[in-house]
């Protein structure tokens, strides 16, 4: 299992502290960026055209957007490609009118293709060509914007059925749980088979964060 630690701030300064915290522990070589728009959530972030000047050092990125039209976000990232490390793009799909566009233009770029869904979003969302287009599914363990927000079990349903379904096509992913994942209950995300956590509030929200940031990389070691 991997562990992607999540930057989810519209601090510049609070994004620096995070990102210097975790280009200290090479076991964690790829993190999420979470980019909410105010629109999608009654919440704002940075945006990848802040983040240009920043020194990722080796480290990749994947840009979890939580915005009306991700569309949109993916030519700013296209438009400054050169001057971050993006690896991949997961959208959330509630307010994605042009999905087959989105998909078509994350892999234009080469970029790893993901979609995310909500807490109560089902499945039958993703529309079904979609399905083997995608690298990366996310689905949502709390409401989708924001980060502090309790782990619910409600997801657990869903994470069976994406196997069942991705099974009955014959088609693999990497298939992710975010949200409200902390030390105490990684049990359960562990158990319901999943390929990777995104983990946000579970190390930031701690008091010791590099503590934190170690004990989850400890449960997700081979």
């Amino acid at each position: 299992m991997k562990l992607y630690p999540a930057i989810l701030t519209e601090s510049i300064e609070i994004f620096k502290q995070q990102l210097d915290l975790v280009r200290m522990h090479p076991q964690a070589p790829e993190i999420h960026i979470d980019v909410v728009d105010g629109f999608f959530a009654n919440n704002m972030t940075l945006t990848p055209l802040d983040l240009i000047d920043l020194n990722f050092d080796g480290l990749e990125i994947y840009l979890h957007l939580m915005v009306n039209e991700p569309l949109d976000f993916v030519f700013e990232a296209i438009s400054i490609k050169e001057r971050l490390p993006i690896k991949g793009v997961v959208a959330q799909i509630e307010r994605m009118t042009y999905q087959s566009e989105y998909i078509q233009e994350v892999k234009r770029h080469g970029w790893k293709i993901g979609l995310s869904l909500d807490l109560h979003t089902p499945l039958e969302a993703i529309d079904v060509n979609s399905w083997d287009q995608l690298d990366t599914l996310q689905l949502m363990s709390i409401a989708a914007g924001f980060q502090g927000e309790a782990f619910s079990p409600q997801v657990l349903p869903k994470v069976a059925e994406a196997q069942t379904y991705l099974k009955s096509i014959n088609h693999e992913l990497e298939l992710i749980l975010d949200g409200g994942i902390k030390l105490d209950n990684f049990e359960a995300a562990q158990q319901s088979g999943v390929n990777a956590v995104v983990v946000g509030s579970g190390i930031w929200a701690s008091p010791d964060p590099a503590a934190a940031l170690n004990g989850f990389l400890q449960k997700v070691s081979p």
